[in-house]
């Protein structure tokens, strides 16, 4: 709630329905309006996943610095259960390579990017 309201009346608003049982047409036409609602975009996902995940960036490239499958060096993903979903490892390898040497699996270097880094087309990925 905004600043202006007083605690009295936030407690007012807090308790207005407070205990109340709705009717089953009213539980019937919200689950109905529920299931008519568009799906969110994919932009609205990564702007939802950008503001609520643990968001950084991190850089994920073949650790003796070959091409990957897309013909690109490195990869930028944004999550650390992404990058463990993309090189095949659980979250806590990839969690304490970073705080090593970065090297996951003697295949893989991981390194966290700055945030201000260039978004590329890769860095999309969640």
């Amino acid at each position: 709630m905004r600043l202006k309201y007083s605690d009295v009346r936030r407690a007012t608003i807090g308790a207005l329905n407070r205990g109340k049982q709705l009717s089953q047409m009213v539980v019937e036409r919200m689950r109905i309006a529920a299931l008519n609602r568009a799906p969110f975009s994919e932009a609205t996902k990564q702007l939802i996943s950008m503001k609520s995940a643990n968001v950084g960036l991190y850089r994920v490239s073949f650790f003796d610095g070959s091409l990957l499958p897309n013909n690109e060096l490195f990869i930028t993903i944004r999550t650390i259960p992404a990058v463990a979903d993309y090189i095949r490892c659980s979250e806590k390898t990839v969690r304490r390579a970073l705080k090593s040497n970065g090297i996951v699996k003697n295949k893989w270097l991981v390194s966290s990017s700055p945030v201000s880094a260039v978004k590329t087309k890769s860095s999309m990925l969640n």
